[in-house]
């Protein structure tokens, strides 16, 4: 028996002796999805796919759903259970996944997301995919059926995730949302960037952009698409995998969070699995604030006076009265901004100041591929010094050196709680880019009289074509009787 034609025949069936098959929610052309109980005490619901034996080498499926069942992250779908069974005479594997409401590939029939939606989006997948990437998996095929609500929060689910470097193993073809270098090679970070942009794509116009198995020539963007996500799309899409955007660029093209926003959204969050070279009693990293468009091309210019930061107003509003519309808010976490942007110039050849546009809601995320953790010596009071890692489209951009300092104010136990450019280079992106990651930086917080105190930190970054560099100096403590 074909898994995609069981459909409603299992209805009613002990999965396991211990998984009931409550009610078929649906196939697709490799799985079929119950819905069913975990056991304990609420027996929460659950989802279960059913996929045919040999759709995946199974030995090594089974090990990636036990290590993904160790996730745990606001924005991603848990992995609760998995493993091999039998109905009547048909073997398969399992999974056991949270229960979510919607998926947005639900909503696209009926109608595109507009543009300030698709912001709203961008911000929880980027932390899901940063978190992903720093615990060192690997999403694959971020597409609308995998981007979820469950109650009031998107998700994103991650049964189909591979760890960094394994090459796709199922035995379906390849889709648009697979990068082009997954069909020979190892599945990577930039491979997630390319499922982003024609995610990006699709939500906009209601389906991904036609490519081949082996493109020539990177996908055509449509004009009509605004900034900053034609921007964005344009540089996910990008053939060589090196030359693609990374997270913390995607980031860099949007306004950045009130700091009051960014840290009351950083005390919420769960703690993000620690990077090998920091110490294990060192807290997560502070959460990448998402900042605004880059601009296409960066030269030095040292007579510009520092910009206060523009203040924006609250985002939140109520939604639009309209089934479709309430259908979406339940996808979006039931929050829309009540601003727009104003839409920056598309990426020119010459020297541009890029405009500021809105505020987005969400936290973003903490970049794990985008930046690189440096060692840390043993007596240094630095716990984790983060660089952001150009893509080589950036560093293309830049002429001369650019240099940014940004004042860092750090609490009791060595997290940053505020970040704020105090001297800017003539580049917006790079002045956000510098903020965002300054927040990722934690520090030995000093001692008086035996207790820790709050300390603050001038971080100096240089950029320019060929490398990045960052150099701390801590400000003079102030002695109290």
């Amino acid at each position: 028996m074909n898994i995609a034609d069981i459909g409603k025949a299992w209805e009613g069936r002990m999965l396991d002796a211990r998984l009931p098959l409550r009610q078929w929610l649906g196939t697709t052309d490799h799985s079929c999805v119950y819905l069913t109980e975990v056991a304990g005490p609420k027996s929460p619901k659950a989802v279960v796919k059913i996929f045919p034996a040999d759709f995946f080498d199974q030995d090594r499926q089974l090990d990636r759903w036990r290590a993904l069942a160790q996730l745990n992250f606001p924005y991603l779908l848990r992995v609760l259970d998995g493993g091999r069974s039998e109905l009547d005479g048909t073997p398969f594997l399992f999974v056991v996944t949270d229960f979510a409401d919607e998926d947005l590939s639900q909503i696209l029939p009926q109608r595109a997301l507009t543009p300030d939606e698709v912001k709203d989006l961008l911000p929880p997948l980027l932390e899901a995919l940063a978190y992903l990437h720093k615990s060192g998996y690997i999403h694959g095929h971020i597409q609308p059926s995998n981007v979820m609500a469950s109650g009031d929060k998107l998700k994103l689910s991650v049964d189909r995730a591979y760890t960094v470097g394994e090459r796709r193993d199922t035995t379906s073809l390849l889709t648009p949302y697979d990068a082009p270098e997954t069909a020979t090679g190892p599945v990577t970070t930039a491979a997630d960037i390319w499922s982003l942009g024609m995610f990006l794509i699709a939500a906009l116009k209601q389906r991904p952009l036609p490519v081949t198995q082996n493109p020539s020539t990177a996908p055509n963007i449509p004009s009509d698409i605004p900034e900053p996500l034609r921007s964005i799309i344009t540089d996910c899409l990008v053939l060589n995998p090196k030359d693609r955007c990374t997270l913390a660029e995607i980031g860099a093209w949007l306004e950045p969070l009130s700091a009051t926003a960014a840290a009351a959204a950083s005390a919420a969050a769960t703690p993000v699995t620690k990077p090998a070279t920091r110490p294990a009693s060192a807290k997560p990293s502070a959460p990448v604030r998402i900042v605004e468009v880059a601009e296409p091309e960066i030269k030095v210019d040292n007579s510009k006076e520092p910009q206060a930061p523009t203040s924006r107003s609250n985002w939140r509003v109520a939604v639009p009265i309209a089934v479709v519309a309430l259908i979406v808010a339940l996808v979006l976490g039931q929050r829309l901004f009540s601003h727009k942007p104003e839409p920056a110039a598309p990426p020119a050849t010459e020297t541009t100041e890029a405009k500021p546009v809105a505020q987005p809601a969400a936290q973003p995320a903490t970049p794990p591929n985008p930046t690189k953790p440096a060692p840390t010596p043993p007596d240094d009071p630095i716990l984790h010094r983060v660089v952001p890692e150009l893509s080589a489209n950036v560093k293309r951009r830049i002429h001369g050196t650019l240099k940014v300092t940004v004042h860092v104010d750090v609490d009791p136990s060595g997290k940053v709680i505020a970040a704020k450019v105090t001297t800017p280079s003539s580049s917006h992106y790079f002045n956000n880019l510098a903020q965002i990651t300054a927040q990722q930086w934690e520090f030995v917080p000093p001692q008086q009289n035996g207790d820790p105190i709050p300390s603050t930190w001038q971080l100096r970054f240089q950029f320019n074509h060929r490398s990045t560099e960052v150099f701390p100096s801590r400000a003079p403590l102030t002695k109290t009787p």
